[in-house]
């Protein structure tokens, strides 16, 4: 229901007016609650993380929507924004003028199948502090869920594409 069909539904309902005249129409608190919470409110879109950055950057920077969508090949050759917005130009603008939530990242465990450790648990890559490893052990004291920018930043984007390791995405 949209606003001029909750107007419409207003103007209809004479049986239901507690007092009024044709100016002055009063609906009881109930029916008239009933009727706005009717009012279709657009929905926000979700993006990447990268689209939602760089939405941002151009509402700071003054640019108007033409020019975040146009300008993209300049300052974003590597990020994959250029692609998106081509792929997704009604998303985005609904994004720019109704706003929008961030797409939650995947999470990936990387797993080297085959191997364990003495107690036959399976091998995952971890990370504590600075530092990323294989480990077997109790991986629970570790991080061993990493979003797919994290794994690639540390140096094991190959993880990806080698068939001795499995990597399996988790929610």
């Amino acid at each position: 229901m949209n606003k001029h069909e909750v107007i419409k539904e207003l103007m209809s309902k004479s049986r239901e007016i507690i007092f009024g005249d044709d100016e002055n129409v009063y609906l009881s608190r109930k029916r008239t609650i009933e009727l706005v919470s009717q009012i279709h409110e657009p929905q926000k879109v979700v993006v990447p993380k990268v689209v939602a950055t760089w939405i941002e950057y151009c509402k700071q920077s003054n640019l108007d929507l033409d020019h975040s969508m146009r300008y993209t090949r300049v300052n974003n050759a590597e990020t994959g924004v250029e692609e998106w917005i081509y792929e997704n130009q009604e998303t985005f603008a609904k994004a720019w003028i109704l706003g929008y939530e961030v797409e939650k990242e995947r999470l990936y465990e990387v797993i080297v199948p085959g191997t364990s450790n003495y107690k036959n648990q399976k091998q995952y890559l971890v990370k504590q502090g600075k530092n990323w490893f294989f480990c077997g052990n109790d991986v629970n004291r570790f991080k061993y869920r990493f979003t797919k920018g994290q794994i690639e930043a540390a140096g094991f984007g190959w993880v990806f594409d080698c068939d001795g390791v499995k990597v399996v995405e988790v929610e």
